[in-house]
């Protein structure tokens, strides 16, 4: 399955980062960066069609765009931060055309530039913290050109599941407004994201749906309506159906803690 996180945005770009043990995050992607960091343990972390073990003390940057997903066979406790790439957009220029082959790096005292990371207010030490995590990533990888036609089916797709995702919306509907044939792009929907179109928008309007429970004091019916479901009996069967857990619940697990949100 894919989720896609719509965005907000503060001063100085979109930065959101929640700590987390057992990380288990269904098949994603989104227009911001990802950085991820293992205090302990080991997390798994699908990248396409590839698979890096993320070790302690080892961190690891999705750039915008790459579908990726995060599995826990054992224990692991991480840190996990989305942030925009505003916040180091030469950096981004720079590399927005490539992918890297090995993308898991060492990061020196991990833990305490985490623990900035979740109590920095200050823009410019956002930015410089960003650029020292983006400066290991860019010095321990090798870049290689992505494959262009790929790239922008993923970005318009995405694009227009965020901007529809409230509607009637279908594969065929998506067929048309990307003026290709429905099976040449069922077949690259398929062989990119993993999942049927149908099955992503849902994972998205429940993404969206986490987003609203952990930032307003919406009601669940306000939020089914807001996320594009007719019922509040869908809603809870298919936010149980991908999370793993009721919205109810979810709502309690942030109230608790969980999540940190900076």
């Amino acid at each position: 399955m894919l989720n896609l996180e719509k965005h907000l945005s503060d001063e100085g770009g979109y930065f959101f980062g929640k700590t987390e043990k057992n990380l288990n995050f269904t098949l994603h992607c989104q227009d911001n960066y990802e950085f991820i960091y293992c205090y302990e343990g080991v997390v798994n972390v699908t990248v396409t069609d590839r698979i890096y073990r993320l070790r302690e003390g080892k961190g690891m940057i999705i750039p915008p765009m790459q579908v990726h997903s995060y599995f826990t066979s054992d224990y692991c406790d991480v840190y996990l931060l989305v942030f925009s790439k505003d916040y180091v957009s030469d950096f981004y220029e720079k590399h927005k055309d490539y992918v890297a082959t090995y993308p898991v790096f060492s990061l020196p005292s991990g833990d305490i530039v985490c623990k900035k990371l979740q109590s920095s207010v200050d823009v410019f030490e956002r930015k410089s913290l960003f650029y020292q995590i983006a400066s290991l990533y860019g010095k321990h990888t090798a870049f290689i050109p992505v494959d262009p036609v790929k790239n922008e089916i993923i970005v318009k797709t995405v694009d227009y599941i965020m901007k529809n995702y409230k509607e009637d919306i279908s594969l065929t509907a998506l067929s048309g407004h990307l003026g290709l044939s429905y099976n040449y792009v069922s077949d690259k929907f398929n062989e990119t994201f993993g999942t049927g179109f149908s099955e992503a928008v849902n994972a998205y309007r429940v993404n969206e749906a986490c987003r609203l429970l952990y930032t307003t004091d919406m009601t669940m019916g306000e939020i089914a309506r807001e996320t594009g479901y007719d019922s509040i009996r869908s809603f809870n069967r298919n936010f149980l159906k991908i999370n793993g857990k009721s919205p109810s619940e979810a709502r309690k697990i942030i109230k608790e803690g969980v999540f940190i949100d900076v």
